[in-house]
């Protein structure tokens, strides 16, 4: 295998490993809680949104293929992906406080989302970061 396929590939694999940190933040409102007690300063629900185009915009979503990304983990990637765009459209660009989001119907739909998506990745779970699979 040529050495920057293989550079390529342990990218991917980080990538990967960034989207289920991202994914279990998302689908975890304890998680949402903590991540603002130790960053008071930033608004997490508007991080939740933008986190999301840093790892999984359209444009990176198809190169997000085998051996690291499965079919069911692309379908699932592009499924919360539809529904963050829906929540994202359906909200204030600003969002409010955490605990205020938090108690929005569109903030729970994109909870359950990326809690299914989590599920799909969680049955091979984090690839290795610095050893090609």
């Amino acid at each position: 295998m040529a050495e920057d396929t293989v550079a390529a590939r342990l990218v991917k694999q980080r990538v990967r490993n960034r989207l289920i940190e991202y994914l279990t933040l998302a689908s975890s409102f304890d998680k949402q809680r903590e991540y603002q007690t130790s960053a008071p300063t930033i608004s997490v629900p508007n991080d939740v949104i933008n986190q999301w185009e840093d790892w999984a915009s359209e444009q990176h979503l198809v190169r997000f293929g085998p051996p690291v990304f499965t079919s069911d983990e692309g379908a699932a990637l592009a499924i919360f992906g539809r529904t963050l765009e829906q929540v994202a459209h359906g909200t204030h660009a600003e969002l409010p406080s955490l605990e205020e989001t938090l108690r929005l119907p569109q903030w729970e739909r994109l909870r359950a989302a990326a809690e299914v998506a989590l599920n799909v990745f969680e049955r091979r779970g984090k690839l290795p970061e610095d050893e090609s699979i």
